[in-house]
């Protein structure tokens, strides 16, 4: 990628967020903001930041990051979170992908993945730790194509990020409001969704 993305950073630890930002200072995801918290100065960071990529840095995953994520993404839906999380279960992913999640990754990623995998997510893809594909939780047969159709040009969202294109179809059985999450994920998402479902 030739170009800087714009890329906040929250975590906890100020050792991690120093190591990233001495990884991502060589690539082209220089951070805009790092910052301890996602406190209310954060917040509206994100919220008026527009297009970027937020790596969510947390101790451990699970319902208040999920809710953090999820307000984010609902004031800035152009904000691409990426958890960065120390301490996980597979229990954990998939809440957060529906919470809005473009990628769940684990703390000890090599630095040449982090930054492959945000190269993805500036694409429109969602990426997880390759842990999890020998947890058996991704399909061996790889991602589906990242733009099948509509409008995906990066000119189409201010020029930045290609839109995910609306390409799901119905699912069955889903209770009030859970068909507008499935809708919004994309197809290697559903992939993963239904792994995960079916064991």
């Amino acid at each position: 990628m030739s170009s800087v993305t714009p890329l906040v950073v929250t975590h906890p630890h100020a050792l991690v967020r120093d190591g990233l930002q001495k990884i991502l200072s060589k690539s082209s995801f220089r951070p805009t903001h790092i910052l301890p918290a996602l406190d209310e100065t954060a917040e509206n960071l994100l919220a008026s930041a527009g297009a970027c990529i937020w790596l969510v840095g947390v101790t451990e995953c699970g319902t208040a990051t999920n809710e953090l994520v999820s307000k984010m993404v609902a004031k800035n839906p152009e904000v691409r979170a990426v958890i960065l999380t120390a301490s996980h279960t597979a229990s954990d992913i998939l809440p957060a992908f529906v919470a809005g999640a473009y990628g769940f990754l684990r703390q000890d990623i090599p630095s040449k993945q982090l930054i492959k995998s945000l190269e993805l997510v500036a694409l429109g893809e969602s990426v997880m730790h390759p842990h999890f594909r020998q947890m058996g939780l991704i399909s061996p047969a790889g991602p589906a194509p990242a733009h099948a159709e509509g409008d995906a040009s990066p000119e189409a969202n201010g020029g930045l990020f290609p839109r995910r294109p609306d390409t799901r179809s119905p699912a069955n059985g889903l209770q009030a409001g859970e068909h507008d999450v499935v809708k919004s994920l994309s197809r290697r998402e559903l992939v993963i969704l239904r792994t995960l479902t079916e064991g």
